[in-house]
């Protein structure tokens, strides 16, 4: 099995070769689109893929998800209809038939027993699970299944390819070193979510996945862990660092807590940086914004999220003329929110990056908190979208406002190239994903 990849680490091509090393099957990756020697077989989306089937006609595919996101049922409409499939150009509905019949259904979009075409069950650590279910449905051609990552049979090989590493659940053990070994000395470099499959989930082959404090003697708490996965809840952990079921607040994003390495975009926990220490009664902020270059200061008391998101939005049109054009003042954005200008929030306001910030406004029995970096993000992304002249479409001024940021961004850190395009065009997901956010008022799908 021969692989290739790009600078930033994503999966271009594989090549299956003999013994002689004649290569006998390739397959390109494009943006998650799959090419079986360069044969259009798989695009995928969030809820499954549009796939070549057994008969050489493209197909939707929807899949059913666990909580850990393992693929538990795959089905598509209409899979078990004869050959030829129904021939769309006769009309719409299809002509009924009869429901008794062995093969009854066309492509109606009617969900049954007979459209499941693959159904998976596993032990904890991924291994399948032998039983009835193995032989249902007519394919077998799914390969994204435990945790949604995709499963290597080639040569019996038996592995799941989950970008940084591939993991071998046989055994519940990478097949290479973790490359952020350095944050768990305590546990095997080979090991999968520190052996607790139940309790975490691992998205890239880096980190275990979770949002963990530890409560302190004086009431406060400190960021233990943040990572990656699909929960935005905050728990509470005890010396050990096993969750002791307490639940004290909720983030924006799982990634709120999360650092950056900012030479090839990945993200990471770095206790150092973002492991901040907040009081659950004091998420308001008080202080001073100032303007390196002209000197002007703006106040603030008791502000939420909310509050300082408003505050950069002020800071920023009071700098406008009406001489502006948007082009000038995209670039006066940019040169505002360069690192330590005025709408670098934690620079002008002297505050760590990371610091614990309340959102009011949201419907939980618990608070929401995020950071000053996520808000400097957002007050950029909506400051950007209120630049958007009539006549040009919002995505195309998106594209250009992100452009130009992450080109910012890869040259003042000397970025390899990583998220050239959609959403970030070069910038790192962290500050990207706020960016999209304040833009478009929604997160962009992971």
């Amino acid at each position: 099995i021969e692989l290739v990849y790009d600078a930033s680490g994503a999966k271009l091509k594989k090549s299956l070769k003999d013994n002689a090393g004649v290569v006998k099957e390739t397959w390109d990756y494009v943006n998650g689109v799959e090419y079986k020697n360069r044969i259009l077989q798989r695009v995928p989306h969030s809820e499954g893929a549009v796939v070549l089937n057994e008969k050489g006609a493209y197909q939707q595919e929807f899949v059913l998800r666990d909580h850990l996101g393992n693929t538990r049922v795959t089905f598509r409409d209409g899979v078990n209809l004869g050959d030829p499939y129904y021939d769309w150009n006769q009309g719409w509905p299809p002509p009924k038939v009869d429901p008794n019949a062995k093969n009854p259904t066309y492509n109606d979009g009617i969900i049954t027993q007979d459209d499941i075409v693959q159904i998976n069950q596993y032990y904890p650590f991924g291994l399948a699970m032998e039983g009835d279910w193995n032989g249902f449905g007519n394919a077998n051609n799914n390969k994204y299944l435990y945790n949604g990552k995709q499963y290597n049979d080639d040569f019996g090989l038996g592995w799941y390819d989950y970008g940084a590493r591939w993991y071998d659940p046989s055994i519940a053990r990478w097949g290479a070193v973790d490359p952020l070994s350095e944050m768990y000395g305590r546990w095997s470099q080979y090991n999968y979510t520190l052996n607790n499959p139940i309790k975490f989930i691992d998205p890239d082959g880096q980190s275990v996945e979770s949002t963990d404090v530890r409560k302190n003697k004086d009431g406060t708490y400190t960021v233990v862990n943040a990572y990656d996965d699909k929960d935005n809840k905050v728990y509470v952990v005890d010396d050990k660092g096993k969750r002791t079921g307490g639940v004290i607040a909720q983030t924006l994003t799982p990634i709120d807590f999360m650092s950056t390495n900012d030479s090839n975009g990945k993200l990471l926990f770095d206790a150092a940086q973002s492991g901040v220490t907040f009081n659950l009664n004091k998420l308001t902020l008080s202080g001073t914004l100032t303007d390196p270059d002209n000197g002007k200061c703006h106040d603030f008391k008791g502000a939420d999220a909310s509050s300082l998101i408003a505050l950069l939005s002020k800071v920023f049109k009071d700098e406008l003329k009406n001489s502006d054009t948007y082009w000038s003042a995209l670039n006066k954005l940019k040169d505002m929110s360069g690192n330590s200008k005025v709408l670098d929030i934690k620079a002008s306001a002297n505050m760590p990056l990371y610091t614990a910030v309340r959102v009011s406004g949201v419907d939980s029995d618990i608070p929401a908190i995020t950071t000053l970096r996520a808000i400097g993000n957002i007050a950029f992304g909506l400051n950007a979208r209120d630049l958007k002249p009539d006549g040009i479409p919002k995505q195309n001024f998106y594209i250009a406002l992100m452009q130009r940021a992450g080109s910012y961004n890869q040259s003042q850190n000397g970025g390899n190239g990583y998220n050239k395009g959609w959403p970030f065009f070069g910038e790192h997901r962290y500050s990207g994903t706020f960016i999209y956010f304040g833009y478009w008022q929604q997160y962009p799908k992971k």
